[in-house]
Parts: structure tokens; C-alpha cells; sequence
């Protein structure tokens, strides 16, 4: 019997699992998405997640074991709830509520519907487990660490540098000349007054290109200001400009000499702001390039590695905001912050390519972007801005807002209504499209409206062996033929058009408004600090220059002959958009660093959302108690070691797939390229196949010219709507410093009044003003009878914006300005929804079930889920204190 005994033990010893530190850790990962999955699959059957949760935590047995106190530990205290109308939990309870309401707006039946979401699900809780698996700590991995800490310390070695400090800017940009070449007098017509301004045109050699650019005296001021707020820069003093009698060169040849070495002397820094001056802020070489693409795309994933190591480390954001706080410009940020920065604008130019390139709505998008461009109060804005109390007019734009005259519509609903308003009507024009190809058998439509509508809440991803499109089309078609094309694509567009009519019904409910309520009133000391930090009126003219110049690339792009590509070096697809965000690199960080870099006491959200982060940093880690994995995997019954090790081979090599997937998407961006979307370059399978739609857009009406004027154009009879401001010219280049400054150079105008808008003197006698009884100088905003306080005047200012839009728009249909006819989707009657009922909530409808695949199709581990949560016990007890 002994003898049995000892055999028995012995052959448990000899199954038992002995894992390396590397298997525990991909398998403690795993049981933690596992967990994950499971709560997170009941809990999006519940209306409210967050009171779900919140509930969870005296319920016994708990729903949510690993969520609720997560929830509670980490989501609860964010610093800006605080002020929210009924707390932290008031303000997650209505972002539940609101969540649970678009849980109901289907998404979508078809396979590639549910493998969509399925993958966005997956990378979700793939992060989640990721973020955990470093908080909670194995004994193995424990062991290991520790090991080999010991080892470092006993045999340190000689770790190279990483190059931490920035490159000199006088090693890469060298000017050989800057010359102020001559002047001439400038003429520009505005909507009250006609000035004059002495416009010099300069020319430079940066690295032997040669650029020109012309700037006004008031640039220079700009210039001058900006150069003198540097460190260790040599800033000479600012020759004054005397114009003369002459009409021809403005000013004297001595005035052009002193313009000229002071440039000279300045250009000896070339600093991104003096490049910017000087029309020289574009890259030297192609951004994009196949040389050495592959050396540049490991740096910027090592960079992005070293920049996350950064964040998660104790007090990593503070050390971030104030590396990024010190610096003036990019180049002056460490290597592995540019190289991460490099990585975002390439992403950022591949977003651009797509919406405004590539995609079927290409044509429309651009379209949309110009009618926005030509209409936009842009200097009414920065004036607006400008002059008024921060505070003041962040209450004014919520009042706006969520105002609910005669108990109707707020402001917000009803923008986001004429918002989808306007995709319902482009996406019927693509039905209708759509539908010109299926022709032959009527009852083709009935058919895939049906599918759409009787869609299983799984959606038809659960039934594998039906083919939707031939459903439609009532006959066997082989993929990739275009019959099968169009009905493929008459469902992804029925379920899109039944996704915007419930997106519409939810817009009109009163959780919206509870929604923005809390939103404004937990964004309002943020916005308000930050908008005290900062200069929003050069933010909006640095908006709108650069809309201006996406334009530019956008129709420059779009009129090549993509049948004949181009295969020079600089050729690739995103070089163009790359080139764009280069151009305003500087003067997008001017605005972050200048928020950054204000006096913590000024900026207390921000520091308190600082601190907030390295608190998450502390516990991701780690924190609480060691667990033992190893023995909870030899104590379970029924596991076997060798389909263990083998279900880990099938999550490693799972997870190699997706870093090669990465890895690969990574370089096409480095190369130019940028084919698909993320998420559609992560499905698995090949490309998928559908009807090209870009011909229906391009047909539509383009707003890039009209009688021959270019959009965006400045000059005498210029498509730009009136502005309701000063005057003065506004130069490119003034969008560095203070445009809306007087000629002494104050950044406040003079006799400048809160809570009232600088206008033009000539101006106050027109229509637009309400007539002649305004003050000579002042645009009065209240009335002798009830005057209003400051707030109130804000709001009104607001309010008679929108107005006086108006009314120029009306003037100059009569014959006081251009006018546009564009044919516009929206001019269509928007019928009603076929989908549903008239009235009929969307609160209503059949909530689309989520059913999550095994992504990597494991046999042992789905067994260890419940030891395994059992052994977090002591690590959740701690967590939930």
C-alpha cells in the first residue's frame, strides 16, 4: 500500500506544471481577459452599468467581482466629477444611463459587423488585461524580477545612451542669406472700412532652398515679441518703419537695409518660429520615405515604448508636462518625444488622406469643409474671445447651449439632429445609387430590408452558412461579383440609414441634455483655467489658417491623375498631409506648451488630473498581495500540463500575429502609405471587397471656385463671408503672437472694456449693428431699460453673433456681397423613419446581444478561471479597501 502511495506521488510530481516566469505571465493575462469577458458580457445587458457596478459592491454572490472594485478603486475619484451636480456617482450614473441608451442603436447584423465589434472588444480587453497583469503580482514573476535585479546589481553593465539630448537647431537648419528685397503699399477691402498696410517681401536660403515671403510691419512686432521670450537667444532691437510719401515702395532703401540685418541677425538661431517667418517651416526632405523606413519605423516604436514607460511611472505625467512645459519648440524636446510626436502626425496626416482622399464621401467631405470654411465668423470668434472673461464666456456658451425655449429643443440637440439630418440624406442618395444596379429583380430591396430588420440579436455571424448578399439577390453568386457587390453593400447601407434614424430619436431624448449638463459642468473649471492659460483668439486664426492650407492640399491632391502615380522620392500618399501638419507643427505645440507651462495654481484641474494619473500609475504597477498561479494550476483537478502549455503556445503565437500586424502598419505609415483604417487592417482575412462609391460624390457641386475665386482668398472679391471685427490686416505670420493687438504692441487693446466687442468706429451706422444707436465705439450689448450684468452681456454678444450672420448673409442676397448657390444634400426633405413606428423611443428597441468568440480557441485554460479568481481574493479585498 505504501508502495502504491510513493508511486502515486511521484507521478504527480513528475505532471506537475514547472512554467518559466514568461508562460505565467501570458496566462495570467489571459484568465484576466478571460474574467473580464464573462463580467463585461452581463454587464452590457444591464441599463446602467454604472449603477450596476455600484450596487455590485454589497451583493453577494458578486456579479462583478474583478469590475466593481475596480470601478469603484480607480473610475470613481476622477478629479473633475467632484463637481459634478450630485457627485462623482450622480455624474457615472448619467454617463451610464446615456451609454445604455446607445447600447440599443443597432450596430449592425452581418459578419463583418460582428467582427468589427468582436475585435474592438478583444484590443479593449486586451488592454485591460494587459494594464492588470502588471498590477497583480505571481510569485514566479516575483522570483524572476528579483533575480534578475540581483544579477544587474552584482554585474552591472554598461547600457548605451539614448541619446537624451536634443540635436542643436544650428546643426540641422543653417540660413546662408535672408534679404529684405523691397516693399510695396497693400491695399485690403473689408466689409466696413478699406486699410492700408507696407507689406515687405523677404527671400532666404535655408540649407539651399530658397523661399519668399512677405509680411507686414505687424509681423515683425509679432516676430520680434516671440524671439525676446526665448532662452539664450540674441534678439537685436526692432528697426522702426517710417513709411514715405512714395505710393510705389513704401519705404526707404535705409528702412530695408535695417529690416534686413535684423532678420540677419536673428536667423543666426534658426528657431521653427524664425523658419515659420520666413516661410521656410516645411521639412527639408520627404517625411515619407523607402530609405531607411524600416531604421525609422523601430525608432518610433522604441520611442512610443519609452514614452508609455514614462506615463506609467510614479510621478511620470508631472515629469512629461514639465519636460514639455521647458521646451520652446519640438526640436527642443528629448528624441524619443519627437519621434512619438512624428509617429501622431503621421497618423493624423493618414485620418486626413482617408476622410478626404480616399474614402467614398471623399468628394462630399471636402465639399462640407469648404462650406464651413467660407461661412465661419472666424474673426468674430477671435474677437469674441479676446476681449472677454474666460469664465464668463464658458457659462454664456453652456447657456447657449442647453437653453430649451417653450420647452423644445436645446441649441446642442438641435445641431446634432440637423447634423444627422445631413448623413441620412447623403446616405439615401447612396441607397439610391445603391439600388440603380439592382434593377432586374424588383424584389431585391424588400428582401435585404427585411434581413436588416428581422436581424437576430446576435446578428448573422452565429449562423456561418448563410450567405445574406445571394439572400437578396434570390441566386448563388461567387464573391467579387458586382451584383453581389451591391446587394453586399444595399445591407451596409440600410443598417447604416436604420442606425441613423435611431441615433436621431436618441438625440431627442432628455438624457442628452442630462448628458451635456454634466459634461459642462464637470468641463467648466478645466475649460475656463485653460482658456485663461492660453490665447484663444490665436488659436481660432491658427484654426483657420490651417483649414485653409488643408484645402489647399486637399484640391491639389485630388486633381492628380491617379491612373499615371508619380514614383519619385517624395510621392508617397500621405506626403502631401505630412508636409501640412510639418508646416504647423510649431504653432499647435505653441498652444499646448503654453498651457502647460502656466503656474500649477492656475491650472488646478490639470495638476489635479496629474495627480490622478500617477495614483493609476502607482497601482498598474503593482499593488496588494503575491498570488501563486503555479499552485493554483497544480491544485486544480483535471488540468493537463501538456494541453496547458499548448493553449499558451496558441496565445503566444496569437500575439506575435498582432504585433507583426502592427509592426507592418507601422511601416506602411513610415513608407506614405495608408490603405485601410486600423481596425479594418486588424480583421483577419483579406481585404474586404466592396462597391466604390466615390463616383456618385464627384458629380456633386464643388465650392472650390466660383467665378474664378479660389476659397480662402483674402483680396478684392473674395468668397470670405463680412467679419465682426477690427479691421486690421491679419497677417500669417501674426497668428504666432497677438493679431488683435494695438500698433504699441500690448496684448490688450486700449480702453478695452470687459463683456464688450471692439468694433470698427465707421462701422456702428450699419444694418447689420441694429442702426445708428449704438456708442461711437462700442457695440452696446444692453439695454437703458433692464441693463444687464456682465454674464448677460456675454450671452447676448453670443447670441447677436449668430444674428448678424444672419442678417450679412441676407445683405449680400441682396446684392451687397457674392453669393453661392451649392446644391447641398441637406436642400432634400428628410422623410420619415421607415424602421420604426412614428414616436417610437429608441429606448425601445431590441438591444443587439453580445456573443464573444474565443479569439484564440483554448481547451485548459477555461477551466482555471474560477481557482484563479478565488486566489484573487485577498488581492481584491485589498484593492476594494
Amino acid at each position: 500500500m505504501a508502495t502504491s502511495t510513493s508511486t502515486s506521488a511521484a507521478a504527480a510530481a513528475s505532471t506537475s506544471w514547472k512554467p518559466s516566469a514568461d508562460a505565467v505571465h501570458v496566462l495570467k493575462k489571459d484568465l484576466i481577459v478571460r474574467q473580464l469577458r464573462l463580467e463585461l458580457s452581463v454587464l452590457l445587458e444591464c441599463d446602467n452599468f454604472a449603477t450596476a457596478l455600484l450596487q455590485d459592491q454589497a451583493a453577494q454572490p458578486s456579479r462583478f467581482p474583478l469590475l466593481a472594485p475596480l470601478f469603484t478603486r480607480l473610475c470613481v475619484p476622477f478629479p473633475p466629477l467632484k463637481v459634478a451636480d450630485d457627485g462623482p456617482v450622480g455624474a457615472w450614473t448619467v454617463f451610464g444611463s446615456f451609454f445604455g441608451h446607445l447600447l440599443r442603436v443597432d450596430s449592425g447584423g452581418t459578419t463583418l459587423h460582428m467582427a468589427k465589434r468582436d475585435l474592438v472588444a478583444n484590443k479593449v480587453l486586451e488592454v485591460l488585461g494587459a494594464m492588470l497583469g502588471k498590477s497583480i503580482r505571481t510569485t514566479t514573476e516575483s522570483e524572476a524580477t528579483a533575480a534578475t535585479s540581483l544579477s544587474t546589481q552584482s554585474h552591472p553593465q554598461n547600457v548605451p545612451a539614448h541619446g537624451d539630448a536634443p540635436v542643436q537647431l544650428s546643426a540641422l537648419h543653417v540660413f546662408e542669406s535672408v534679404t529684405v528685397t523691397s516693399s510695396q503699399i497693400v491695399t485690403k477691402s473689408g466689409f466696413f472700412k478699406t486699410t492700408e498696410s507696407v507689406e515687405f517681401v523677404l527671400e532666404s536660403s535655408l540649407n539651399g532652398r530658397v523661399r519668399t515671403a512677405h509680411r507686414d510691419y505687424s509681423s515683425f512686432k509679432t516676430l520680434h515679441k516671440e524671439m525676446v521670450r526665448r532662452k539664450n537667444v540674441s534678439v537685436p532691437a526692432l528697426p522702426v518703419v517710417q513709411p514715405t510719401a512714395s505710393r510705389d515702395g513704401g519705404v526707404d532703401g535705409a528702412t530695408l537695409a535695417a529690416l534686413s540685418r535684423y532678420v540677419q541677425q536673428l536667423s543666426v538661431s534658426p528657431t521653427s518660429t524664425m523658419r515659420d517667418f520666413l516661410n521656410q517651416s516645411e521639412p527639408l526632405a520627404p517625411v515619407a520615405s523607402e530609405d531607411g523606413s524600416e531604421q525609422k519605423a523601430h525608432a518610433i516604436e522604441d520611442a512610443l515604448a519609452r514614452l508609455r514607460d514614462d506615463l506609467v511611472a510614479p510621478g511620470g505625467m508631472g515629469r512629461i508636462f514639465a519636460v514639455v512645459g521647458q521646451a520652446e519648440e519640438v526640436a527642443e524636446l528629448p528624441p524619443h518625444y519627437q519621434k512619438s510626436i512624428e509617429w501622431w502626425k503621421i497618423c493624423m496626416a493618414a485620418t486626413l488622406y482617408r476622410t478626404f482622399v480616399a474614402d467614398d464621401r471623399a468628394p462630399e467631405h471636402k465639399r462640407r469643409l469648404k462650406n464651413f470654411h467660407s461661412r465661419a465668423p472666424y474673426r468674430s470668434w477671435a474677437a469674441l474671445l479676446k476681449g472677454t472673461n474666460a469664465v464668463l464666456v464658458v457659462k454664456a456658451i453652456g447657456n447657449l447651449l442647453l437653453a430649451r425655449p417653450f420647452g423644445g429643443k436645446c441649441l446642442l440637440q438641435s445641431a446634432l439632429t440637423s447634423t444627422l439630418d445631413d448623413e441620412i440624406r447623403a446616405t439615401n442618395k447612396e441607397l439610391d445609387y445603391v439600388q440603380s444596379f439592382l434593377t432586374k429583380d424588383p424584389g431585391c430591396i424588400p428582401r435585404a430590408k427585411a434581413l436588416v430588420q428581422n436581424s437576430p440579436a446576435a446578428g448573422y455571424a452565429e449562423e456561418r452558412t448563410r450567405q445574406l448578399p445571394n439572400e437578396v439577390l434570390g441566386a448563388e453568386l461567387p464573391q467579387g461579383h458586382p451584383d453581389r457587390l451591391a446587394a453586399e453593400k444595399l445591407l451596409e447601407l440600410l443598417w447604416q440609414q436604420r442606425r441613423l434614424y435611431q441615433l436621431r430619436a436618441l438625440v431627442a431624448e432628455d438624457i442628452v441634455i442630462d448628458l451635456a449638463k454634466t459634461v459642462l459642468s464637470v468641463s467648466y473649471k478645466p475649460l475656463a483655467e485653460a482658456y485663461k492659460a492660453t490665447d484663444p483668439g490665436s488659436f481660432i486664426r491658427d484654426g483657420s489658417k490651417f483649414v485653409d492650407d488643408l484645402i489647399k492640399v486637399v484640391d491639389a491632391e485630388t486633381a492628380k491623375d491617379a491612373s499615371a502615380p508619380s514614383t519619385s522620392p517624395g510621392s508617397a500618399p500621405l506626403q502631401p498631409f505630412l508636409t501640412l501638419l510639418a508646416r504647423h507643427e510649431q504653432r499647435i505645440f505653441k498652444h499646448v506648451h503654453s498651457t502647460i507651462s502656466t503656474n500649477p495654481h492656475k491650472v488646478e484641474a490639470l495638476t489635479d488630473i496629474a495627480a490622478w494619473v500617477d495614483d493609476l500609475a502607482r497601482f498598474f504597477n503593482g499593488v496588494g498581495p503575491v498570488v501563486d498561479l503555479v499552485a493554483v494550476v497544480n491544485n486544480c483537478k483535471g488540468v493537463d500540463s501538456a494541453r496547458l502549455d499548448a493553449d499558451i503556445d496558441k496565445l503566444v503565437q496569437r500575439k506575435a500575429a498582432r504585433e507583426e500586424k502592427r509592426w507592418a502598419r507601422i511601416l506602411d505609415r513610415v513608407r506614405g502609405y495608408a490603405g485601410r483604417n486600423a481596425l479594418e487592417e486588424e480583421l483577419d482575412g483579406p481585404a474586404h471587397e466592396t462597391l466604390k462609391m466615390q463616383g456618385l460624390w464627384e458629380t456633386s457641386s464643388d465650392m472650390s471656385s466660383v467665378a474664378g475665386i479660389p476659397l480662402g482668398d483674402e483680396s478684392d472679391g473674395s468668397l470670405q463671408p463680412p467679419r465682426l471685427a477690427d479691421a486690421r490686416s491679419f497677417a500669417s505670420f501674426e497668428s504666432l503672437g497677438d493679431g488683435m493687438a494695438e500698433a504699441s504692441g500690448d496684448s490688450t487693446p486700449q480702453n478695452h472694456t470687459p463683456g464688450v466687442l471692439d468694433v470698427p468706429a465707421d462701422a456702428t451706422h450699419s444694418p447689420s449693428y441694429g442702426g445708428s444707436g449704438l456708442s461711437p465705439s462700442k457695440t452696446a450689448v444692453s439695454s437703458s431699460a433692464h441693463p444687464l450684468d456682465e454674464e448677460e452681456q456675454v450671452e447676448a454678444q453670443l447670441r447677436s453673433m449668430f444674428l448678424i450672420e444672419q442678417e450679412q448673409e441676407a445683405a449680400a442676397n441682396a446684392g451687397a456681397g457674392p453669393h453661392i448657390e451649392v446644391s447641398d444634400p441637406s436642400d432634400a426633405p428628410l422623410a420619415e423613419d421607415p424602421w420604426s413606428a412614428p414616436g417610437s423611443p429608441v429606448r425601445d428597441s431590441a438591444q443587439r446581444r453580445t456573443v464573444w468568440k474565443d479569439p484564440a480557441d483554448c481547451a485548459a485554460t477555461p477551466t482555471l478561471v474560477g481557482p484563479w479568481l478565488a486566489a484573487l481574493g485577498p488581492w481584491l479585498a485589498e484593492v476594494a479597501q
